[in-house]
């Protein structure tokens, strides 16, 4: 049987005293940190699962659509046209997805299609559109693929949707009331980071107005979540795009509109934006009209939220965007 050795100095008690509190210390010292590993563990893995969920929910189709915020004169002009309706229309992407809209057929032989915003519908921009036509323009209004009536279950907010306003280009040369060389595009939010990389590689397109852009997806989904969150923008962003590019297939740098502007010239593009955007800042069409090349414009309003220029501007608003076209787009 083994026998404990029994200090035999002062010094050697000395010594296991001040030991053993030591030993203890860094145990409980492993313990607290191996406590704080599971707890950060755990909090990361809570985020990263949200992360997915907010994502998923994200890019998933919205049904929500409802027309709003349409000025007095809009929903006069809309109840003027109940009598002769315009049609309504459905074509296809190249890759097959259907795409529904209505159609207004005008008297000018030049055409418009107006490209709304992500999770949004082409109903929302219906009272412009009718204003638009009683200007003489033909106008077509479609819901993006994971949008409204128009099928597909996803959106790529602006990769996957240049194969629709492509489509939907090709769409209206088909019509007869349309010369196919005076077809033109306005775009807002979303949509108008759509008409940017679109006409870029479309030159059926013939003039661009690009209603409170971004200048790339990345950059604008980083700076909402620094503004709200107040954390760095990759810890809470990252997840988020990460899971939103593995739902989507797609990758956030593939939407890049200010790498694609200047590929629109000589044709004209017009930027639109508001100083007050609380979503997508006034410094991103700065960035884009300072990278666009010639002939382009730039109007800048004062008091508008992301996306309400043609509702608090209503009248200058229709008269610039009509001049624009009728300047650009005519026979």
């Amino acid at each position: 049987m083994a026998i404990a050795k029994i200090p035999s100095t002062k010094t050697e008690l000395l010594s296991n005293a001040v030991a053993m509190p030591a030993r203890q210390g860094r145990a409980i010292i492993g313990t607290i940190l191996a406590i704080g590993a599971a707890i950060v563990a755990f909090i990361g893995t809570i985020f990263t699962a949200l992360s997915a969920v907010l994502a998923y929910k994200v890019v998933q189709k919205s049904s929500a659509c409802a027309v709003s915020d349409l000025h007095e004169s809009a929903h006069k002009r809309m109840s003027e046209l109940m009598s002769n309706p315009p049609e309504p229309v459905s074509f296809y992407s190249d890759d097959g997805v259907r795409l529904d809209g209505t159609f207004f057929p005008g008297t000018s032989g030049d055409a418009v299609v107006m490209c709304h915003g992500f999770r949004a519908c082409s109903l929302d921009m219906a009272g412009a559109a009718a204003e638009l036509n009683d200007k003489g323009h033909s106008v077509l209004l479609f819901d993006f693929r994971g949008h409204g009536k128009s099928e597909g279950k996803k959106s790529s907010i602006g990769y996957k949707e240049r194969r629709d306003l492509t489509a939907a280009v090709k769409y209206l040369k088909g019509r007869d009331e349309v010369d196919p060389e005076r077809i033109g595009v306005l775009g807002i939010s979303m949509g108008a980071a759509t008409a940017i990389l679109t006409a870029a590689e479309c030159k059926d397109i013939k003039a661009v107005v690009a209603d409170s852009s971004f200048t790339t997806l990345r950059d604008v989904v980083y700076q909402g979540f620094k503004t709200t969150f107040k954390l760095p923008a990759p810890v809470v962003a990252g997840p988020l795009l990460m899971f939103s590019e593995m739902f989507s297939g797609f990758r956030t740098s593939q939407v890049r509109p200010i790498d694609a502007v200047s590929a629109i010239a000589p044709r004209p593009i017009m930027f639109i934006h508001s100083r007050a955007d609380d979503l997508i800042n006034f410094s991103h069409c700065d960035r884009l009209f300072e990278a666009a090349a010639e002939p382009k414009q730039q109007w800048m309003v004062e008091e508008a939220t992301h996306a309400r220029a043609g509702v608090m501007y209503h009248d200058e608003y229709l008269a610039r965007v009509n001049a624009f076209f009728e300047q650009h787009l005519a026979a």
